[in-house]
């Protein structure tokens, strides 16, 4: 259970991650 939470916040932080690199693309 604890190990299926980490992996659930290491993906929403992958894709706030991806979300800010857009978001930079989108910028330039």
């Amino acid at each position: 259970m604890k190990a299926q939470k980490t992996l659930l916040e290491n993906l929403k932080a992958l894709s706030r991650k991806e979300e800010m690199e857009v978001k930079q693309y989108s910028i330039r």
